[in-house]
């Protein structure tokens, strides 16, 4: 016997696992021979269904034992090959709904059987290829998928699973061909006669074949129903038909308005277009009028400009004149006066005092210009001196700004390492969160009716370890823990930060009612939970039923009036650990500043305040301050408190999906910030480089300066002689500056005398002959012109101001009027070809032909036609819906001949059983004129033949009778210890009822196999068949299988025996496979497995 046990895997389900790799080089050979038939299990995978997580098995495709302890999950492989294949979950008579199979605690469940898809039976192999998956998904709905043989997948419909089942002749639901270990456990150990007559008509499919019958003479009667009605309404729709046709000739006539109206209607497009045009070049006409005006006035204006500037000329010409007239006239006066002698002897010496002057300048000039060459010498000197140092200076700056350029890379360089360090650090922190969520999530999910696994998955065992020893009087009382568990919230909305109130650590602690209970209680968590895990905390006090006087504020709840608590000892414990009477409950933290910071607003006997973000504020009672600390809630979902489990499932589903976005954009701001760090790291040696020619071309600079310095003194070694000089000389300019002002004052005094001479000669200038107000008078005259003049410009400019507004206004429209006629073009080539109308009409013309055209149709509208083409349209709509009705009518006679086919169903029925023994049978019963009873004999006599052959293995006779009227069908069987055996008479023959034990559970088997022989099908199912046998019978019986199965005649099917014994009685062979089912886990094992 093999000893290859099947287990389960936490791997996704797929086609290429590695169990079913090992199968297809196991049975290759077995392959080899079954490739012929179609509908062959190969495997079967299942995920959260019944009592399996994910399960696995592969299929020999001959024989299979699959053998295993009650509980272990062999009635759900039978169910999940019901389930998976369509089948009702009435058949399975395990559930009532296809969402009773998930496991508990799981939203979904997965069932994959995979089959041969080979043969003249096959389904759609060219789509499919040569193995088909069918997938089931069950949740509160369910779906079908198919994959084909290169992992494919098309979603189906279950009249798609139909389809294919039917192809391959799969019963499903045919109690003989799976048959569940309810039936086998009534049917194996019953007599009823009645019982196997129902398996009888049911194994046949004549119970089907019955009723599907009747069904076809039902449909017959309604289809020819429907076909008379359609006959009615066809006759009434060609009437309508006929008539519309009438109405067609009617609309010939209008059709060529309509053609007519279509061109006059593109025909007036293309008027508009050309009239547009008309206009448009109206336009420029006007425009190039204007144009030319404007080019006339601004040759008027140009001309005015040019003598404008000629009376300019002529009146400076004529102002000059007379100003030299008048200083002639003035020499002439001065030369006659008696005073010209006196004046000249005056301004000879004024002459002289001059020439003092010149001489006493010149000589400051002289001192002056040595100053200067001295001063030029040493100002060279200091300007070298401080150009080298200001290059020195400015070399330092550089130097300086580098290198405070280096010291802000390096800086940023540190702070963009830190930056992703620090981001790092968080998303390693996010990860571990993650991890904590998931973890959470998954207890969440696996939990079933469990709110301890929360704590632990070690916190069910521990709990039921203290309640065995509180049993044993091991405590003095029970104790108490976890405190979380004892805890429900009355709004769940508060459940996180009333948990984050009471302490973690508070709701995971244990409480003792002594000190060697509190022993006690150690030894059992040393005992039970991991040695890798700290822990739980302890707290004994003295356990008080009684519960305590409850605080609270008016206002604001305080974190003990939102618990509902039932245990009274939790309830007191938690008010002395946690003081959650004096601890309140506020919307945000500025009213929490406003309420606890003020002693006259904090409410009696508030010690504690919490905000919805974990901050704790502090009350300033009158003694004290008022403190805030900063809290850490960031989740709402509690850890500990039981909450609704929907509820906190999508909220850490919420939260894992925010944290996981929130990671995923601080990676891509870490990629960022490593890429600008890579960038500072390049700028930092950049700056350094530039830093290093820096520092060389300041030691080049110190040294230039150097050498300057050094020439330069050699060059000015005389220096103080030079500032020596330079004094001296300052001190001659300022005795000369003396003597020069001294000069200034006698020529001041010898002006003023001159000045009385000019006065006394200014008299006489009045009594001299001019014509300069004669020439003043025409100047003047000459500037009113001027004046005239530059009016009449004005009135021209104002006229081209003008001219030119209208050429702007006119160019506006005319590129509005090029934009229409563009628009107008446009419209019109869309409709017709400009060549289809070289010279269209004007539109007056064309519009009174249009009005007419479409008076005409209008009246032929008024004559009750309605629109032509509307007309038309319907005309042929209904010719459309009358041939749709005449090919349904078509259809209806079709179906109702093909219902009369079906009626003839003695021939159709052999289909159902080809090949067998009882198809020969029915093959002589070609029409329908034989009674269903001569076909249901035939049935049963080929049966009967299966059957006799069958007993004839172990030596045992038998007969079948079966009686229609009263379904019965009893069976008959000569013990084996009976010594006549020359010949079977009706006294020997004994019912099953009379049978030992032994010899029914044989006979019964001996039937179904009986049954089997008349069957298509490709795979056999039988569930707990040898429950009610002793050893002996039972090797007898298993002996019987395996013989059956081995028959020729079997050659093609498959077959699935389960078993809770033991099977090691049998051998494995090519054609043989043991399959081991693991031992159930009772702790968390399912009843329904």
């Amino acid at each position: 016997m093999s000893n290859r046990r099947n287990i389960s895997f936490d791997v996704p389900l797929s086609s290429s696992t590695p169990l079913k790799k090992l199968c297809t080089e196991k049975n290759s050979v077995l392959s080899q021979q079954s490739r012929g038939t179609a509908g062959v299990i190969k495997c079967i995978n299942v995920k959260n269904f019944m009592c399996h997580d994910h399960f696995e098995m592969v299929f020999n495709p001959r024989i299979n034992f699959i053998s295993g302890r009650n509980g272990s999950g062999k009635s759900a492989i039978q169910t999940a090959l019901i389930i998976g294949l369509g089948g009702d979950t009435r058949a399975t008579s395990r559930g009532t709904t296809v969402s009773s199979f998930i496991k508990e605690g799981k939203n979904q469940a997965i069932i994959q059987i995979t089959m041969t898809n080979n043969g003249f039976k096959a389904h759609n192999p060219e789509v499919y290829g040569n193995e088909i998956t069918v997938i089931r998904t069950l949740s509160k709905t369910s779906s079908f998928k198919i994959r084909a043989e290169n992992g494919q997948q098309y979603p189906v419909k279950k009249a798609e699973i139909k389809a294919l089942a039917d192809r391959f002749q799969i019963q499903a639901t045919n109690p003989v061909a799976i048959l569940n270990q309810n039936t086998a456990r009534t049917f194996l150990n019953s007599s009823d006669p009645k019982q196997k007559y129902k398996l009888f008509m049911e194994a046949t499919l004549f119970d089907a074949i019955l009723s599907k019958k009747v069904e076809t003479v039902n449909d017959l009667k309604l289809m020819n129903s429907i076909l008379e009605d359609k006959r009615r309404a066809l006759g009434k729709l060609e009437v309508e038909l006929n008539k519309d046709k009438e109405k067609l000739a009617l609309i010939e006539k209008c059709k060529q308005a309509f053609e007519r109206k279509s061109e006059l209607q593109n025909e007036l497009l293309w008027s508009r277009v050309v009239q547009s045009e008309h206009a448009k070049g109206g336009m420029l006409e006007k425009r190039k009028e204007l144009l030319a005006q404007v080019k006339d006035i601004q040759g008027k204006i140009d001309k005015k400009e040019t003598k404008e500037r000629q009376f300019h000329e002529k009146i400076a010409e004529m102002t000059a004149a007379i100003q030299a007239q008048v200083s002639e006239l003035k020499k002439y006066q001065d030369q006659h006066d008696k005073l010209q002698q006196t004046k000249r002897g005056k301004v000879r010496e004024l002459e002289e005092k001059k020439l003092k002057e010149v001489s006493i300048k010149k000589k400051i000039a002289s001192r002056e210009h040595d100053n200067c060459n001295i001063k030029a010498e040493m100002d060279d000197y200091e300007r070298k001196k401080v150009e080298l140092e200001e290059k020195k200076q400015e070399v330092r700056r550089a130097h300086k700004t580098l290198a405070g350029d280096k010291m802000n890379a390096e800086k940023a360089l540190v702070q963009a390492a830190t930056v992703i360090h620090q981001k790092k650090q968080k998303i390693q922190k996010l990860n571990v969160v993650i991890n904590q969520k998931e973890e959470h999530l998954r207890r969440v999910q696996s939990k079933q009716s469990n709110t301890l696994s929360q704590y632990g998955p070690w916190m069910q065992q521990l709990v039921d370890s203290i309640k065995e020893a509180f049993k044993k009087r091991k405590f003095s009382k029970m104790p108490r823990g976890p405190l979380g568990a004892y805890i429900k919230m009355k709004d769940p909305n508060l459940a996180a930060l009333a948990e984050y109130g009471l302490g973690y650590g508070n709701l995971r602690k244990f409480v003792v009612n002594t000190r060697e209970d509190e022993k006690e209680l150690k030894l059992i968590m040393d005992r039970v939970m991991p040695p890798n895990v700290a822990r739980l905390p302890i707290t004994c006090a003295k356990f008080v039923e009684k519960p305590f006087n409850g605080i609270r504020e008016a206002h604001y709840n305080n974190v003990f009036s939102n618990l509902e608590i039932e245990d009274p000892v939790v309830s007191n414990i938690l008010i002395e650990l946690t003081n959650c009477q004096g601890t309140i409950l506020i919307e945000d933290n500025k009213t929490a500043h406003a309420l606890l910071s003020n002693p006259r607003n904090v409410p009696a006997n508030t010690v504690l305040g919490y905000t919805p973000d974990g901050s704790k504020h502090f009350p300033n009672s009158g003694r004290g301050v008022y403190k805030t600390y900063q809290g850490s809630l960031n989740s709402k979902v509690p850890r500990f408190v039981q909450t609704e489990q929907t509820t906190l499932i999508r909220e850490l589903t919420n939260e894992i999906k925010q944290l996981k976005s929130e990671m995923t954009s601080m990676q891509q701001e870490i990629r960022a910030d490593e890429k600008e760090l890579m960038r500072c790291q390049q700028h930092e040696r950049d700056v350094a480089n530039q830093l290093s020619n820096l520092v060389s071309k300041l030691k080049k600079l110190q040294d230039d300066l150097n050498r300057s310095v050094v020439d330069e003194e050699s060059k000015l070694a005389p220096l103080d002689l030079y500032k020596e000089e330079y004094s001296n000389n300052l001190r001659d300019i300022d005795k000369c500056e003396t003597e020069l002002k001294q000069i200034w004052e006698e020529q001041k005094v010898i002006k003023t005398r001159i000045k009385q001479l000019d006065e006394e000669l200014a008299e006489l200038a009045p009594y001299l002959e001019s014509d300069e107000v004669t020439k003043m008078a025409e100047v003047e005259e000459m500037k009113t012109n001027l004046v005239r003049f530059k009016s009449d410009t004005g009135t021209w400019q104002s006229k081209l101001k003008e001219a030119q507004t209208k050429v702007e206004h006119l160019t506006k429209r005319l590129e509005d009027q090029s934009a229409m006629v563009e628009l107008y073009t446009k419209e019109a080539e869309e409709l017709a070809s400009r060549d289809l109308y070289p010279n269209p009409r004007p539109m007056s013309e064309v519009e009174e032909e249009l009005i007419e055209v479409q008076n005409l149709l209008e009246s032929a509208e008024e004559m009750g036609e309605g629109n032509p083409l509307e007309l038309e349209a319907a005309i042929s709509e209904r010719l459309e819906e009358f041939e749709r009705g005449k090919v349904e009518f078509d259809v209806a006679d079709s179906i109702i001949k093909t219902k009369k086919k079906l009626l003839n169903w003695g021939e159709n029925a052999c289909n159902s059983f080809e090949p067998s023994p009882l198809c020969l049978c029915l093959k002589c019963f070609k029409l329908t004129k034989y009674k269903t009873e001569i076909l249901l004999r035939a049935a049963v006599e080929a049966i009967r033949l299966s059957f006799v052959s069958t007993l004839s293995v172990r030596g045992f006779e038998g007969e079948l009778h079966m009686d229609t009227g009263n379904t019965r069908l009893d069976i008959y069987i000569v013990p084996r210890d009976n010594d006549s055996r020359d010949k079977l008479n009706k006294s020997q023959l004994k019912d099953t009822a009379s049978l030992s034990g032994g010899e029914k559970s044989y006979t019964t088997v001996a039937f179904i196999m009986a049954l089997w022989s008349t069957m298509a099908v490709p795979f056999f199912s039988m569930d707990e068949f040898d429950v009610f046998m002793d050893s002996i019978n039972r090797k007898n019986i298993m002996e019987l299988l395996l013989h059956n199965a081995r028959n020729p005649n079997m050659k093609d099917r498959q077959f699935l025996f389960l078993t809770p014994l033991d099977c090691s009685i049998l051998n494995s062979d090519i054609d043989l496979t043991i399959h081991k089912m693991l031992d159930p886990q009772r702790h968390n094992a399912m009843s329904q497995g």
